[in-house]
């Protein structure tokens, strides 16, 4: 549990500083858009659990607006990009 929560809380803050344009964006989505796609789709149910116990629809929103960056950053380049789905 503690790894998942680290890995919610990682992609969360790389969200933060993505969305505040404190990183370059291009580079960085080319480094970790096939990883934090991954996670984002294997972890989604579960912040969605979390945001109902806790009562709030902000709980890991960078995470999520990141992973929507993601899915723009492969929609442009899909035809050079192996698809990646979880397994």
């Amino acid at each position: 549990q503690q790894d998942v929560e680290r890995v919610r809380s990682t992609f969360d803050h790389i969200g933060a500083l993505y969305n505040s344009n404190l990183i370059p964006k291009d580079p960085l989505l080319k480094a970790l858009w096939v990883t934090a796609r991954v996670c984002w789709i294997c972890l989604a149910q579960n912040i969605f659990i979390e945001r109902d116990k806790r009562g709030t629809e902000f709980y890991m929103n960078n995470f999520e607006e990141f992973f929507h960056e993601i899915e723009k950053y492969r929609n442009r380049h899909r035809p050079i990009l192996e698809p990646v789905e979880p397994t």
